[in-house]
């Protein structure tokens, strides 16, 4: 009977220890202010993003040609090509302020990418990219993803997590966003990097943009205007991307403290800037993301 009693014990420490961990991921995807390391602290008010109900689901947007959007920073997107299977094709993004620059997507997964400083090529991803077109709340999409930067095998472990849903307002409009964040770190360096979107489907693209890649500052951008294929725009459609390129140089990605966002590196195409410091260490809600790579991401 003790036995017995014994083995009652472990069970209800294993389910305290889960909901704990639990109550660590939630908490982490509500709050006011934002932290370094793409959590959010709390602000002691209201939740800035509304708390998600258990069945909040987010689709990953169907890109077309002909799609853009202008940013506060003077960073542009325009959508040039889309191949493959329509369930979920290759669409390659060319920047507007600087027309050399491009990246690709699958889905919500960035896949190849030329930056001002180096071309970046995916060899290895331990999920298919139809498993992330898909984001649910409470379930984080973890997977280790090998590229190769300037020649050079980097290996990230990499997680998106649909956080809530935000109504937000920015000069491009008023838009219904879901709150989504891509966190990423090279287990060999230490190096981490997030990005947080205020994914609007009205728009097709984020609205509002929260970033930080290495020990660089956090960074943030919001819309200000967009033009899709299907004729739906919103404020300044008309600006031209040249305009745009004289309004603001086009960024060189190692000094500028809005590098355009990487996925899979910091803004100079390295897993660790030289000379730069490892970013400190996920807290919080991150510490579960920690123990999430470590059970289903672990480096080949």
């Amino acid at each position: 009977m003790a036995h017995r009693r014994l083995i009652a014990r472990h069970i209800h420490a294993g389910r305290a220890a889960a909901a704990l961990a639990t109550a660590l991921l939630l908490a982490g995807c509500v709050g006011g202010a934002t932290s370094p390391d793409g959590g959010f602290r709390s602000a002691g008010g209201r939740s800035a993003v509304q708390t998600a109900s258990a069945a909040l689901v987010v689709e990953a947007p169907v890109w077309r040609v002909g799609d853009r959007w202008t940013y506060s920073d003077g960073y542009g997107l325009a959508v040039d090509r889309v191949e493959g299977d329509p369930a979920g094709p290759l669409v390659r993004f060319r920047r507007l302020d600087d027309p050399d620059q491009w990246i690709t997507r699958l889905g919500f997964l960035r896949q190849d990418a030329r930056s001002a400083t180096t071309d970046r090529s995916v060899v290895y991803r331990s999920i298919a990219a139809a498993d992330a077109r898909r984001l649910e709340v409470g379930r984080p999409v973890v997977f280790t993803r090998e590229f190769l930067s300037a020649g050079k095998t980097r290996v990230h472990s990499t997680s998106w997590v649909l956080e809530g849903q935000e109504r937000i307002s920015v000069p491009a409009g008023d838009f219904d966003c879901y709150v989504v964040v891509m966190r990423t770190r090279n287990p060999e360096t230490g190096w981490t990097g997030f990005e947080r979107w205020w994914y609007a489907p009205a728009a097709r693209h984020y609205v509002r943009l929260e970033y930080r890649y290495g020990d660089q500052p956090v960074g943030s951008r919001v819309l200000t205007s967009f033009a899709l294929a299907d004729g739906v725009a919103g404020q300044d459609a008309d600006q031209t991307p040249a305009s745009q390129a004289r309004a603001r140089p086009a960024n060189s990605g190692a000094s500028e403290s809005t590098a355009p966002p990487s996925a899979s590196q910091g803004p100079n195409g390295s897993s660790s800037p030289a000379g730069a410091s490892p970013a400190p260490p996920f807290d919080g809600v991150a510490t579960v993301f920690d123990a999430l790579f470590a059970r289903s991401a672990a480096t080949p």
